[in-house]
């Protein structure tokens, strides 16, 4: 998708920085984006299957997605990904993980300890919630949008029906001003 009404779309940019001072010698400053595709995680990870449950007459055999070793291999694979999102959220702020390897998915789950380690719970939660405004769209910003939206379709359509400078003359001919 290039554009959207002739809107060219773009990604996500990275939000104003969360800084945190909290008695430091130098403030830690937490640059945050939004992720604008999953492509990266799926590459790295793929989605678990559910095994092949039963057999069912004119459907052949049927996935058993209630399978507590699947829902348990989902809840995994969710785990890895809500991982994923904070590490590849933080990205702009070119941290320097300790036990954390963004291309190593076995390492992502210690993201969040890692993290707490080095961060007050406030300043953890405030950074969570950071990586989230990144990352969804609340009702506020959804009302914004529409309200920006439509403001912009009403200046366009008055500098549209207005004339900006005065006819020299009618299309007759005649000085328009006489």
């Amino acid at each position: 998708m290039k554009s959207v009404g002739g809107v060219t779309a773009e990604k996500h940019g990275v939000l104003p920085p969360l800084v945190l001072a909290n008695g430091r010698e130098k403030p830690l400053a937490f640059f945050v984006r939004g992720i604008d595709s999953y492509d990266e995680f799926n590459g790295l990870v793929a989605r678990p299957k559910p095994a092949q449950g039963m057999y069912k007459k004119d459907v052949g055999w049927v996935a058993d997605e209630k399978s507590p070793a699947y829902r348990d291999q989902l809840n995994e694979y969710s785990k890895l990904r809500g991982a994923w999102t904070v590490i590849k959220s933080l990205e702009p702020s070119n941290i320097e993980w300790t036990a954390v390897d963004p291309k190593k998915p076995e390492t992502w789950k210690g993201v969040h300890a890692e993290l707490q380690t080095k961060l007050a719970e406030n300043e953890y939660v405030l950074l969570l919630d950071k990586i989230e405004e990144a990352n969804c769209l609340s009702a506020e910003k959804l009302q914004e949008n529409l309200e920006s939206f439509f403001r912009e379709r009403e200046a366009a359509a008055r500098s549209a029906s207005s004339q900006a400078t005065e006819a020299a003359s009618t299309p007759s001919g005649e000085p328009a001003s006489a």
